[in-house]
C-alpha cells in the first residue's frame, strides 16, 4: 500500500474522474516503456544514472499548469547542473 496517497474528500468525483481517464489516450506508449526499461537496466550495471524530481502525490486541486511547468523547470536545471557542471 502506497504510503503517500492523498485523501480525497469526494469518492464519487475521484470514480468520475478515474473513469474518464480509463476512457481517454495513454500518456505514453509502450515504445516509450520499453525504452525507459532498457535505460534502467543500463543505469542499473552503472552505465547512467537518473535524476528523478516532482511531488510523491498531489491532489486535483494541486495539479495546474503553472505548477507543473515550474516542476518542470528545476528538473531541467538540475539536469543542466549535472551534465555541463
Amino acid at each position: 500500500v502506497a504510503k503517500q496517497m492523498p485523501v480525497y474528500e469526494n469518492e464519487e468525483e475521484l470514480e468520475e474522474a478515474i473513469q474518464t481517464l480509463n476512457g481517454v489516450a495513454p500518456l505514453v506508449f509502450a515504445g516509450e516503456v520499453r525504452s525507459l526499461h532498457e535505460k534502467l537496466a543500463r543505469v542499473s550495471q552503472g552505465q547512467g544514472f537518473v535524476l528523478m524530481g516532482g511531488d510523491c502525490a498531489e491532489s486535483f486541486k494541486e495539479f495546474h499548469v503553472n505548477h507543473v511547468r515550474d516542476n518542470f523547470r528545476v528538473i531541467m536545471q538540475m539536469a543542466l547542473v549535472m551534465t555541463f557542471g
